[in-house]
């Protein structure tokens, strides 16, 4: 953004998010993570769920798709089998998705 003859800088949010309801963000932890990756998420209404672990090159890793009730849900993954590095982490409901980057350690 412009202002002035000065740029500001802003920073970039950690999720990418296509949002078409009022549901939170989800939060995936921890990050830096080296076993499990968890996504911890509020649903408004019940909703097919999928979440899938990419490593940096796109190449799909991990995938799951569940139903959910209306609430607090909270999604392991399990990563430790995996070898370190950057990964990306996409999460998907009926009316929103989002993208956040995971780093794996050993």
């Amino acid at each position: 953004e412009q202002i002035g003859n000065r740029q500001q800088q802003t920073a970039a949010p950690p999720a990418v998010s296509t949002r078409h309801s009022s549901e939170e963000d989800p939060v995936f932890y921890p990050n830096p993570a080296s076993g499990k990756i968890f996504t911890r998420f509020r649903l408004e209404e019940g909703s097919t769920i999928r979440i899938a672990l990419y490593r940096a090159t796109g190449q799909l890793c991990i995938q799951k798709q569940l139903w959910a009730e209306p609430g607090w849900i909270n999604i392991p993954l399990e990563a430790g089998q995996l070898p370190e590095g950057p990964y990306f982490i996409e999460f998907r409901t009926e009316k929103a998705n989002w993208t956040a980057p995971v780093q794996l350690l050993r």
